[in-house]
């Protein structure tokens, strides 16, 4: 599994974008809610949190 920050932005976005059509397990980390994750490939998981909210990012990172 391959945790992405920024991935909504344009160059995580374009990772995100590029690893899961190689077959990769992506989870993006995604600051804002349902609605900011709508543009993510189908099958790339999705981890709500805030990097300056340090209590989201070690739930991102545990093993799906």
């Amino acid at each position: 599994m391959i945790l992405v920050t920024g991935s909504t932005g344009r160059v995580g976005g374009e990772i995100v974008r590029q690893l899961a059509a190689m077959g990769s397990r992506v989870r993006a980390f995604v600051r804002g809610g349902p609605e900011d994750a709508k543009g993510l490939p189908h099958g790339v998981e999705i981890a709500y949190g805030d990097l300056d909210k340090p209590e989201t990012v070690a739930p991102a990172m545990q093993a799906a």
